[in-house]
């Protein structure tokens, strides 16, 4: 049944009635139903809801932490990249005005310079991917939390650190 049994409203597909009660909140007024009325705390809290909150919090933990590797990784990745480039250069430069040897040090310093280059590229890229899967965790938990039958909404603003 899509319908409430007591409202009438559109409740969900396979569901009788709202979790709330919705005769309550009808009799309020419209005021109520567009969340202009303070909001009255839920005397229907889960059971499950600190096991549920608990959950969530370890797993954005850890899509944190992910997030923040991915970070690391971009820092090192740009850090070696460069100090890399750097030496390239400079070997580049000092072996360019040597009589002995001087082509093969450009040819080596424009070769490292260039890998260089490339590693901080690659490595930043691949920083941003990992911090990437870290964000597309943490927006899978806010799809979870919010759809959680378990929650009040005080809870799931908690669980999500929006307050």
């Amino acid at each position: 049944m899509a319908n409430c049994e007591v409202c009438g409203k559109w409740a969900g597909i396979g569901r009788e009635k709202h979790d709330y009660d919705c005769s309550v909140q009808t009799e309020r007024g419209p005021d109520f139903l567009a969340g202009t009325a303070p909001s009255q705390p839920d005397v229907n809290v889960s059971r499950y809801g600190v096991a549920v909150i608990n959950r969530y919090r370890q797993a954005y933990s850890r899509a944190g932490l992910i997030n923040s590797f991915g970070g690391v990784v971009k820092v090192m990745a740009l850090v070696i990249g460069g100090l890399i480039a750097v030496s390239g250069f400079i070997s580049c430069a000092s072996s360019a005005g040597n009589s002995f040897g001087g082509g093969i040090g450009v040819v080596v310093g424009g070769s490292s310079f260039v890998i260089g280059i490339i590693f901080g590229f690659l490595g930043y890229a691949f920083g941003a991917l990992i911090q990437s899967v870290g964000q597309q965790l943490m927006a899978q938990l806010d799809t979870a939390v919010n759809g959680s039958p378990f929650l009040t909404e005080d809870q799931k603003a908690g669980a999500m650190s929006l307050r």
